[in-house]
Parts: structure tokens; C-alpha cells; sequence
């Protein structure tokens, strides 16, 4: 079994609320969702391939700003209800 290699992000954005291509929301700590209003974004500067030991944020629209270590890349993960194997691509 081999990974399939993706990213998706669908969003909808309302009327009157302002999106920039190549930023994110920046909450204003760690573990918070409510939005930093003097420095609202970070900006998305390019890519990197994940590997073991490398420190990582991101943003949730329900956990808001998380961070970790990468643990393990393309790895084959049981799952509970399925009687397959879910290929998490890295996992921190």
C-alpha cells in the first residue's frame, strides 16, 4: 500500500468578511481561536516535506492554533470502525 500525497481545503467565505490568498488566520496564542486583530495573519511563505523531529503549527477552525513534533511520516494507521487502513501522511 502506498500514500496518496493531498492537501484539501474547501471553505466558503461570507459577504463583508475580507480573505487574502496565502495567509492564514492567526489567533493571539497558542490553544485560542479568537483572531490577533493587530497582527491578524501569518503569511504562507512555501512548502516543506515533513520529517521526524520537525516542529509544526497549524490553524484549526475548532482546535485554533496547535503545535507539535512530527512523530512519524506516511504511516499506515487501524482504524476502529473500518476494516482497512487509514495512510497518515505525518502525524505530529
Amino acid at each position: 500500500m502506498q500514500c496518496r500525497y493531498s492537501d484539501t481545503a474547501f471553505s466558503y467565505k461570507y459577504g463583508g468578511v475580507s480573505a487574502s490568498l496565502g495567509y492564514v488566520a492567526r489567533p493571539t496564542t497558542v490553544g485560542s481561536i479568537t483572531i490577533n486583530h493587530s497582527n491578524p495573519t501569518f503569511r504562507v511563505i512555501g512548502k516543506r516535506t515533513p520529517t521526524t523531529g520537525l516542529a509544526v503549527d497549524k490553524v484549526g477552525r475548532v482546535t485554533g492554533w496547535t503545535k507539535g513534533i512530527v512523530i512519524s511520516t506516511c504511516r499506515y494507521q487501524p482504524q476502529r470502525r473500518l476494516s482497512d487502513h487509514l495512510c497518515i501522511q505525518s502525524q505530529h
